[in-house]
C-alpha cells in the first residue's frame, strides 16, 4: 500500500445544510452570472474558494460589487484569503473586501506524520520529521534525484532508474507535489521525499501520494541535503550506500492545532489599507473531504484556504439557523469577537500577529454565545469609497487598522444581545476607550471611541495589539478586537520650536505642527523683557549734524551706557517723544562711541 488506510466518521460542518453548487469558475462573466443567481434564489450563505493574487478595486470590481448586494439581500459570504503567503500584503481580491469574511488556514488537532528514520551510512544525523498521508516503508537506499540529473523531479523518470527501491529526494518547486512523487515512482523508487526549499520555508503538507512518502521543511530537507553529500549539499555521489526508513502515523493532539499555514496569505491590505485582513482563520491544513466527480465515491487530503473558508460558511450557516434575525454582518462580528488567538505562526513557537490569524482562529460553540454583535449598512459600505471622500476605517468591524496612525482613533457601535456589563480593556499596545464601561439591557447599543496612542512605537513599522471587551460577572465570553498600526511613514525631527508671544501671558498656537510621538522631554526656556530706563535730555541743534561723534560733549549728543546681561536675547532701544522735527538714535558697542563700534541706527525723521 502507498497510501495508508485511515478509518474515521466524518461529515460537513453544517450536515443539515441544503447546498447549491453553481458551475462558474472562472470567467468571469460566468462568475458575474453566479453571484447574481445566488441572490435571485435566495441562499442564506455562500463560500466563496476563488480570488487573485491581485488587490482589488473594492467599489468597482464585479464579484467585490456583486458580494456588496448579496451581502445588501441579507447573504453571508465566506471567501479564501489565497495561498500566496507568508510574506507580508498577499491578500488579494475580494478577500480584501470589508463586506467578505476573508480567511486564512490553520492545522487543526489530527496529524498525519510522517519522519525519515534510522538514517545510516553518513554522519550522526537525526530523524526527520514531516507529514503525509501515506504508508511507512524501508529500511531502504536513500539517494537524491540530483544524482539522476533532475533534483526538481519534473519529468517521469526512465524505468530502472533506480533498481533497489531506493527512496528518492526531490526538491519541491515548479510541479505539482505529488506529481513528483509519481515521477520517481516511474523510475523504480520505492519511496518518496519532498524536500522543501528556502521559497517554501517550513509549510508541509499530508498529501495522498503514490508511493510511502515523507514531505520535509525547509530546515529537515536541507540537512537531508547536507547529510546525502557532504561536500556538495545539492547532489549524493560520495560513493556510500546510504539508507533510511520512512514511518508514518496518525496522532490526534490539541497541540497540532492552530499553527498558521505557511501558505496563508497575509496582511496588510493593500486594497484599503485601515482595513485589517484577514478577518479569522479556519482548519484549512491537511483537510480529509469527499472529493469524487462524476457520482464517483472518493475521498482526499487537501490544503489551503480554499479548505478553510468552507469551514467558515459553515459555521455561518449554523448561526445563521440558530439566529435567523442576525444579519450578514452580525454574524461577521460574531465570527471575529469570540476567535480564539492563541494560534502560532507556521513555524509552531512565535505567536501569531493579526497580520497572519485576523482575529484568530474561529471558535462557533462560543460564536453562538456572543454577548454583543456589530452591524453595519449597505449604505455605510458605500460612503466609505475613497473616491467618494469617505473613510474605509469608519466602517463598523470587528477589528481596529490604521496605516497613518497618529494618535489615531475608531468609533464602534456594539448591539446587546442579552442584557450585561461590560469592561474595556488594552494589551499589547496604549489603546484607550470611552467609555472604558458599560451596560446595555437587550437590544441597546453602546458606541464606544477607540483611541490608540503611538508616541512610543517604531515608524514605520506596524505594532499589534488587542481590545478586550469583558462582561462582568464572566458569564459570556470575553470578546476581542484585534490592533494594526503603524506611524506616520515620514517623521520630521523638531529640536527647538520658538514663538515670538506678543502678550505676557495667554496661548499661542502653531499652524500645521503635529506630533506623531509623544512629547517626553520638553523643557521650556521664557525670554521675557527688563524693565526699560527712561532718559529725559535737553539737546541743542548740532551745526556738524552729518558726523554724531565729532564732539560729544557739546550738548549736542548724549549717551546712555547698558550692560546687557550674558544670555540677553533682545534689546530694545527708542525715542519715546520729542519736540524736534528730527532726532537721530545710535546703538554701539564698547565704551568709546564711535562710527567704528556702531552696530544700527535710526536716522529717519
Amino acid at each position: 500500500m502507498a497510501t495508508t488506510l485511515y478509518s474515521a466518521t466524518i461529515s460537513g460542518v453544517a450536515p443539515h445544510a441544503n447546498i447549491i453548487a453553481y458551475a462558474a469558475c472562472c470567467a468571469t462573466s460566468s462568475l458575474a452570472a453566479a453571484i447574481e443567481d445566488v441572490v435571485i434564489d435566495g441562499v442564506d450563505v455562500v463560500n466563496y474558494s476563488i480570488g487573485s493574487n491581485g488587490p482589488s478595486s473594492l467599489w468597482n470590481e464585479f464579484d467585490t460589487v456583486g458580494f456588496l448586494n448579496a451581502r445588501a439581500a441579507g447573504i453571508f459570504v465566506a471567501v479564501s484569503a489565497g495561498n500566496a503567503g507568508p510574506g507580508d500584503a498577499t491578500v488579494g481580491s475580494p478577500a480584501d473586501a470589508p463586506w467578505l469574511l476573508s480567511v486564512g488556514s490553520a492545522t487543526h488537532d489530527r496529524a498525519f506524520r510522517s519522519a525519515l528514520v534510522s538514517l545510516a551510512g553518513g554522519g550522526p544525523i537525526g530523524d526527520l520529521v514531516g507529514r503525509a498521508f501515506a504508508d511507512s516503508y524501508g529500511p531502504a537506499p536513500i539517494v537524491h534525484a540530483s544524482s539522476a540529473g533532475d533534483a526538481l523531479c519534473l519529468n517521469p523518470f526512465p524505468s530502472g532508474t533506480w533498481v533497489n527501491g531506493e527512496i528518492v529526494a526531490c526538491d519541491r518547486g515548479i510541479n505539482e507535489r505529488v506529481a513528483k512523487g509519481a515521477n520517481v515512482l516511474a523510475g523504480g523508487a520505492g519511496g518518496f521525499v519532498l524536500a522543501n526549499t528556502a521559497d517554501q520555508g517550513e509549510s508541509v503538507n499530508a498529501d495522498p501520494h503514490v508511493l510511502p512518502a515523507v514531505h520535509l521543511g525547509v530546515t529537515a530537507s536541507d540537512e537531508l541535503r547536507a547529510w546525502l553529500n557532504p561536500v556538495a549539499s545539492t547532489a549524493p555521489g560520495d560513493g556510500s550506500i546510504q539508507t533510511a526508513r520512512i514511518q508514518t502515523s496518525i496522532e490526534v493532539d490539541p497541540s497540532n492545532g492552530d499553527i498558521m499555514a505557511g501558505t496563508s496569505s497575509r496582511g496588510g491590505n493593500r486594497a484599503a489599507p485601515d482595513i485589517l485582513v484577514p478577518s479569522v482563520v479556519a482548519p484549512g491544513v491537511d483537510i480529509m473531504a469527499a472529493h469524487g466527480t462524476n457520482d464517483a465515491v472518493e475521498y482526499k487530503v487537501i490544503s489551503g484556504t480554499s479548505m478553510a473558508s468552507p469551514h467558515t460558511a459553515g459555521a455561518a450557516a449554523l448561526l445563521t439557523a440558530l439566529h435567523p434575525s442576525w444579519t450578514p454582518a452580525k454574524i461577521q462580528s460574531a465570527l471575529m469577537l469570540t476567535a480564539n488567538t492563541a494560534v502560532l505562526d507556521d513555524d509552531g513557537s512565535t505567536p501569531a500577529t493579526p497580520f497572519d490569524m485576523g482575529s484568530g482562529r474561529i471558535d462557533l460553540a462560543t460564536s453562538a454565545r456572543t454577548g454583543l454583535l456589530m452591524d453595519e449598512t449597505e449604505a455605510n459600505y458605500l460612503a466609505a469609497d475613497p473616491s467618494l471622500g469617505g473613510a474605509p476605517r469608519s466602517l463598523n468591524l470587528a477589528s481596529l487598522a490604521d496605516a497613518s496612525c497618529c494618535n489615531c482613533s475608531w468609533t464602534r457601535t456594539f448591539e446587546a444581545v442579552e442584557p450585561a456589563s461590560y469592561d474595556v480593556l488594552s494589551f499589547g499596545l496604549p489603546v484607550a476607550a470611552a467609555p472604558s464601561s458599560f451596560t446595555l439591557a437587550a437590544g441597546q447599543t453602546q458606541t464606544v471611541v477607540f483611541t490608540a496612542s503611538t508616541g512610543s512605537l517604531p515608524s514605520p513599522g506596524w505594532s499589534f495589539g488587542l481590545v478586550e471587551v469583558s462582561e462582568t460577572t464572566g458569564t459570556l465570553p470575553t470578546l476581542r478586537l484585534p490592533v494594526a498600526v503603524q506611524p506616520p511613514a515620514a517623521i520630521s525631527t523638531v529640536s527647538t520650536i520658538t514663538i515670538e508671544a506678543s502678550d505676557p501671558t495667554g496661548i499661542e498656537t502653531l499652524p500645521g505642527l503635529t506630533s506623531a510621538r509623544d512629547v517626553t522631554n520638553l523643557t521650556a526656556e521664557v525670554h521675557g523683557l527688563a524693565k526699560g530706563t527712561v532718559a529725559i535730555e535737553y539737546l541743542t541743534q548740532d551745526p556738524t549734524n552729518g558726523d554724531p561723534y565729532d564732539n560729544l560733549d557739546d550738548g549736542t549728543t548724549f549717551v546712555v551706557p547698558l550692560v546687557v546681561p550674558a544670555g540677553g536675547r533682545r534689546l530694545v532701544a527708542e525715542i519715546i517723544a520729542s519736540t524736534a522735527p528730527d532726532m537721530d538714535l545710535y546703538v554701539g558697542s564698547g565704551t568709546a562711541p564711535s562710527a567704528a563700534t556702531q552696530l544700527c541706527a535710526s536716522t529717519t525723521p
